[in-house]
């Protein structure tokens, strides 16, 4: 479920998984663990089945960067927030990158 700003509400999307990510948090969180996933053009980052912000390096469709969002508000490290909220309340806490992108034909 993403939250779509332009509409203001939520809405539940379908997507193939491209390729399975794990990162150290680097004493951020323990670990990060996820798939990112492909959505038509637009590319997303499911970490701990929360949405991150992910796109091509550079046009490059074999790169792919991903950004691990956290709630500014909660100061905790304890975890990502329930839902994507709005940019402003979300910062950018390290990225992870993925080297090469596996197309799926299978839904899961």
């Amino acid at each position: 479920v993403f939250y779509n700003h332009d509409s203001n509400e939520f809405i539940k999307r379908d997507f193939e998984p491209i390729l399975d990510i794990q990162e150290s948090g680097r004493n951020i969180y323990p670990t990060v663990h996820g798939y990112a996933v492909k959505d038509k053009e637009n590319t997303f980052g499911i970490v701990n089945n929360y949405p991150t912000g992910c796109g091509f390096i550079e046009n490059d469709k074999k790169q792919v960067q991903c950004f691990l969002m956290r709630n500014t508000q909660s100061d905790d490290d304890k975890g990502l927030p329930d839902v994507l909220v709005d940019s402003q309340k979300v910062t950018f806490k390290y990225f992870i990158v993925i080297n090469e992108v596996k197309e799926f034909n299978e839904r899961f």
